[in-house]
């Protein structure tokens, strides 16, 4: 997703599906599905109509590579290294948004400085987010990084990047999460 993606999509892993799909999917609206990775688009479906969205107006056959190879519009999300947000740590125009549950922020402990907002309760309060800083998102992974830059993006913010690694990545490279 972050080298290259459709403008406006939402980034929801497969496994993700069935947790996140109804904080940010609408019933009566058309969805059109992407596969990158020629997964069973049956077994996907099937996710979407457990759930109630049965208004699948179809997949985009050959994935992202079929979209750009046509010339069409691309959008790309921005991705920083640990070793690039523990540079800038102490930069004001840096926003740092923690999209975990709060607790795993509480029990595991936390980026200095970050900010957080629950993925599932982004939209709602997508007010409090400054647009004029470049937001760093995270997460434990990257997933939930990466669908909350997505949701940002489909919202109007330009300048947004997802964590590589998220705090595992963070602890990886011997950068510090901190408890207050």
């Amino acid at each position: 997703f972050a080298g290259g993606h459709i403008p406006g999509t939402i980034n929801i892993w497969r496994n993700g599906l069935p947790l996140y799909m109804g904080y940010y999917l609408n019933y009566e609206d058309p969805i059109v599905l992407v596969d990158d990775f020629d997964l069973s688009m049956g077994h996907v479906v099937r996710h979407f109509v457990r759930l109630g969205y049965d208004n699948i107006a179809g997949y985009l056959a050959g994935g992202f590579a079929a979209w750009f190879e046509q010339g069409e519009r691309i959008a790309r999300t921005g991705t920083w290294s640990p070793s690039d947000l523990a540079e800038r740590l102490d930069d004001p125009s840096i926003y740092i948004l923690d999209v975990r549950t709060i607790g795993h922020r509480e029990e595991s402990g936390h980026i200095r400085g970050s900010h957080h907002i629950y993925v599932g309760n982004l939209e709602e309060r997508i007010a409090e987010i400054p647009e004029d800083r470049q937001i760093v998102v995270h997460c434990d992974a990257g997933f939930k990084g990466s669908l909350a830059a997505s949701i940002l993006e489909r919202h109007g913010f330009r300048h947004v990047a997802n964590l590589l690694g998220g705090t595992i990545g963070w602890e990886a490279a011997n950068y510090p999460l901190v408890r207050d």
